[in-house]
């Protein structure tokens, strides 16, 4: 499994892959362009890694990539117009290196570094990744950020206001130091760090409740039968809790609630690249089927003052939705129901976000179809989900990948191939199918079909 690098911004992204492939060496694995023929978003092999790239403005830390050579790396860059900000230098651990800018100023590191302890994809790391994913759910369970948000603090006192074992809690924050989340300023007295934030609610891009339920226990159990699944195509949900997931989540409401709220921030993560990268303009009412809290819903009303939006759910999916269409509620209506058997009619735009790869063929199809019964003839069906690759020939694919071995020890649905969803949608009734390339920072495409 290759490095996946931090996304690479250009106000030119089209231009800068022509000089990124001519000074660097990088190949071309992947480019989606926009109806007006502009990149939106783009892979590029870097050795046994990829380097996206997308639309933006230029920045941030810089990316370090392994070369064997740097000296004829150096010299191809300085060809083609790099501005050398580092010159060749042998560092004292060993790799020879230098930085650069390129074209509009992005920053890269280039040299022969390569970690000596355990590489990703190591063995080791893939027997032992289970170790974090916990670490990470007991820090989240026991809010462990918020505790830590006024300023630094003693085991003894974080053990007090959790509730745990001193011994063992410094135990967890050592093991959360080594993870970046935290900073151990003396032995025993602990802070948080930029990163560590992320796991307290309401900051900007927190994973909180993301962790509880990914790392969760039920979830955790369901992980733990994955042989089974493997076995047999079912599910392991049902065994671990006693219901089908969603019947699970419409009977626990703590869980129901960890749900939505997992489902929010990664909604939150990713609406600005959606927006952004997709004309919602055009429609005068949008229903947002399976649309939860209603978090990318009034993120599209906000951007597009004149659409009006339905919100449309079961009622546990819309139990928290009031606080995100506050001061939306002149142009959206929240109405509750079973996307299985019918959804609100005569909109101009249909929005299923993640809905669909929750399910199998035949039950995907059905929401599908209660869809196709509510549309008019111009209206427009906007299906949001990853789309597999037809063969895994990039570590860019993990995500997705993932994602559908969850589906399947979960939900018992499954990621698809843009094959796949087009058979699907043909079997729905639809046609006119078209699907985007990925939108930034989101594995996401757009996938739009007409009755």
């Amino acid at each position: 499994m290759g490095t996946v690098h931090p996304l690479a911004r250009y106000r030119d992204p089209g231009a800068a892959i022509d000089w990124l492939a001519e000074a660097f060496g990088f190949e071309v694995h992947e480019v989606s362009k926009g109806d007006d023929g502009a990149v939106k978003h783009a892979e590029l092999l870097v050795g046994t890694g990829v380097v996206m790239l997308g639309p933006g403005e230029p920045g941030g830390p810089g990316v370090y990539v392994a070369v064997d050579d740097p000296d004829a790396h150096h010299d191809r860059a300085v060809a083609a117009g790099a501005r050398i900000t580092m010159k060749l230098t042998d560092q004292s651990y060993g790799s020879r290196e230098y930085a650069c800018e390129d074209i509009e100023g992005n920053i890269w590191y280039f040299g022969t570094y390569q970690p000596t302890t355990a590489p990703k994809g190591s063995p080791w790391e893939l027997i032992s990744s289970y170790m974090p994913a916990q670490i990470l759910y007991v820090a989240a369970e026991l809010d462990l950020a918020a505790h830590l948000a006024g300023g630094e603090r003693e085991t003894a006192e974080l053990a007090a206001a959790t509730g745990t074992h001193a011994p063992s809690l410094r135990r967890l924050l050592r093991a959360l130091a080594c993870l970046g989340l935290v900073t151990e300023t003396v032995p025993g007295r602990f802070t948080l760090t930029e990163a560590g934030d992320l796991l307290k609610d309401g900051s900007p891009g927190s994973f909180r409740a993301m962790a509880r339920l990914i790392c969760g226990p039920d979830l955790w159990a369901s992980w733990g039968l994955l042989i089974d699944s493997v076995r047999t195509g079912e599910p392991t949900w049902e065994r671990v809790t006693g219901f089908p997931a969603f019947e699970w989540t419409a009977r626990d409401p703590e869980g129901s609630a960890i749900f939505n709220r997992a489902m929010s921030e990664n909604t939150r993560r990713v609406a600005p690249g959606i927006i952004a990268g997709f004309d919602f303009a055009r429609f005068g009412t949008l229903v947002d089927v399976g649309g939860g809290d209603g978090t990318l819903l009034s993120a599209i009303l906000r951007a597009v003052p004149d659409l009006r939006g339905v919100l449309f759910d079961l009622p546990s999916g819309l139990a928290e939705a009031e606080r995100n269409l506050a001061g939306l509620r002149d142009r959206c209506e929240t109405v509750s129901g079973d996307f299985f058997e019918a959804v609100p009619q005569g909109a101009d735009a249909y929005l299923l976000k993640s809905v669909i790869h929750d399910w199998d063929d035949e039950r995907a199809t059905a929401i599908l179809r209660a869809c196709h019964a509510a549309m008019g003839p111009q209206a427009t069906l906007l299906v949001l989900e990853p789309v597999l690759p037809e063969r895994i020939d990039s570590p860019a694919a993990t995500g997705i990948v993932m994602s559908d071995i969850n589906m399947l020890v979960a939900t018992g649905g499954r990621e698809r191939t843009e094959a796949e969803f087009r058979a699907l949608l043909t079997g729905a009734g639809f046609g006119s199918v078209t699907v985007t390339g990925p939108f930034p920072e989101t594995e996401l495409r757009m996938i739009s079909a007409r009755p």
